[in-house]
């Protein structure tokens, strides 16, 4: 987690998605934003990830492919970091998917950038208050 005195340091960013196409200008995207960036491709990968980096925002879509949806995946990554900042994505309603873990954003597919660097700039706005 990043802390006060590490202020200077880019906003890392883990995004797990398993759309190649959409992990490749996402990531793109994110880095042209000034934001550090790792990707995932299945859930397992991103708990291992968020293990061995310094993870500041996990970004993860809801539906990915074996037994570790992106929820469930939220809920294993606020367990290792509760401070952890978490946007889920999906092209699904947030109201019609399953209980989605506290304090958890949420962005609609297909999203724009621009709704994304929103959301992430609210929710880095909310850690700080």
């Amino acid at each position: 987690m990043a802390n006060d005195s590490a202020s200077d340091r880019k906003l890392k960013i883990l995004m797990v998605d398993d759309d190649e196409n959409i992990l490749e200008v996402v990531e793109e995207t994110l880095r042209d934003m000034g934001f550090d960036v790792v990707v995932a491709r299945r859930g397992v990968e991103a708990l291992e990830m968020l293990q061995q980096h310094d993870i500041d925002v996990l970004f993860t879509d809801v539906a990915m492919p074996g037994n570790l949806s992106g929820v469930e995946l939220a809920r294993r990554a606020r367990d290792m970091h509760p401070q952890l900042m978490i946007l889920l994505a999906s092209g699904y309603a947030s109201s019609s998917l399953p209980d989605l873990p506290a304090r958890c954003e949420f962005v609609s597919k297909p999203y724009r950038i621009t709704d994304l660097s929103r959301k992430i700039a609210e929710m880095m706005h909310a850690t700080h208050d």
